[in-house]
């Protein structure tokens, strides 16, 4: 392989499935062509799914095969996209110390807003005191 090929991997990405699809339901529409070593369809926070996964196969043979024939595939009126996987920045050292650089900034940030929050209760409060006394006024 010349260095100016892009790099072909055996895991594939999955894309525009049916928001009910389980990963058994993936692996049968994956397992006529090849030994699956590894199956996953992403979920949000709260457990739905995001309508994506991955399939990862033992050989490359077989990850072109389902590619080629699963490309397009119907599916309950959505056409799948199958399209080899980009490999996962996380098992970089690169990848691993911007994931630990997000995750410092995140805190910092969310400690920035309670903190804004608390200050604008302490000291921006005058108004709502201001509107409770004129209730009070009026109920006289």
């Amino acid at each position: 392989m010349k260095s100016s090929e892009p790099r072909v991997g055996k895991r594939l990405f999955v894309g525009s499935l049916p928001y009910k699809f389980t990963e058994g339901e993936l692996l049968s529409l994956f397992a006529p062509f090849g030994r699956i070593v590894s199956l996953k369809i992403m979920h949000n926070q709260w457990g739905k799914s995001r309508g994506l996964g991955f399939v990862e196969f033992d050989n490359l043979q077989s990850a072109l095969d389902a590619k080629k024939h699963l490309n397009g595939y119907q599916l309950t009126g959505l056409k799948i996209i199958v399209d080899f996987a980009k490999p996962d920045p996380f098992l970089t050292p690169e990848g691993q110390q911007r994931h630990l650089d997000a995750q410092k900034n995140r805190r910092s940030k969310i400690s920035r807003i309670r903190q804004s929050i608390y200050d604008s209760r302490r000291y921006g409060a005058h108004s709502g005191a201001k509107f409770a006394s004129r209730n009070k006024r009026r109920k006289r």
